[in-house]
């Protein structure tokens, strides 16, 4: 009887079919077109060129003047401007009225 339970488990599973991998590949895997002008301007380009729906642009500017990792950024490089300009100024002449 158990001999006979587990056969017919082995043998509903389908275990000893032999797995046959597909090898076509589908023609719409890679993409339509293929890019050939330089893509290095596009880094040059200003974000509201690149993204022209004006409802895409209103959330993008919510987002940056809500953004607190942003702000804190640009809190930052104000502090290292300053530092640089007390740095440039130490190396002037300093004149004292005595």
């Amino acid at each position: 009887m158990t001999l006979a339970v587990t056969g017919l488990l082995l043998s509903g599973c389908g275990i000893y079919t032999k797995y046959e991998p597909v090898t076509s590949i589908p023609d719409q895997l890679y993409g339509g077109e293929v890019v050939t002008e330089d893509t290095a301007r596009l880094g040059n380009m200003d974000w509201r060129e690149l993204f022209t729906d004006p409802y895409l642009q209103s959330l993008i500017e919510l987002g940056l003047q809500t953004n607190t990792d942003y702000q804190s950024a640009q809190l930052r490089v104000e502090e290292a401007q300053a530092t640089l300009m007390s740095a440039k100024l130490a190396f002037l002449t300093a004149f004292a009225l005595a």
